[in-house]
């Protein structure tokens, strides 16, 4: 299989998915893909940086416009990819504090784009807006799990 930056993020984000970062391997990321680890580092210099391409990849997952309401920006969070980056985030910022400003960033800017928004802060109220009620569910699902 010929290597592809795109590949490696949507492997890696099955990987940091289902374990937490620190213990997660790239090894398992080019696994997943039948290659050798080393192909890794002509994309990436680091586990760290591919993290930060797998927030910027998938934390919104499908197709906005500027007549799309905050429901529909709420759904498209709770899409597949974008869920498990949120978890990611939520899991991993005790142990990376910047990941979560990095996450409303790359959040904030393909909202930016995808809805044609000029003003990055307020694509930022946006993000943050629609990434309060699911972190809200995340946490209380938790709590849920946890009595």
């Amino acid at each position: 299989m010929r290597s592809d930056p795109k590949k490696l993020a949507a492997a890696a984000l099955e990987v940091f998915s289902a374990t937490e970062f620190d213990k997660a391997t790239l090894s398992g990321v080019t696994r997943r893909l039948g290659l050798n680890r080393s192909v890794i580092y002509r994309y990436y210099a680091s586990k760290r940086e591919l993290l930060d391409k797998v927030i910027e990849e998938f934390c919104l997952d499908g197709e906005l416009t500027n007549q799309n309401t905050m429901d529909a920006l709420e759904r498209l969070l709770q899409s597949d990819a974008a869920a498990k980056v949120l978890r990611i985030v939520l899991r991993e910022w005790s142990n990376i504090p910047e990941i979560g400003a990095h996450y409303i960033n790359a959040l904030s800017a393909k909202i930016a784009i995808k809805m044609k928004i000029s003003d990055i802060e307020e694509a930022r109220r946006l993000a943050i807006a629609a990434v309060v009620p699911e972190v809200t569910a995340i946490v209380f699902s938790r709590e849920g799990k946890a009595s």
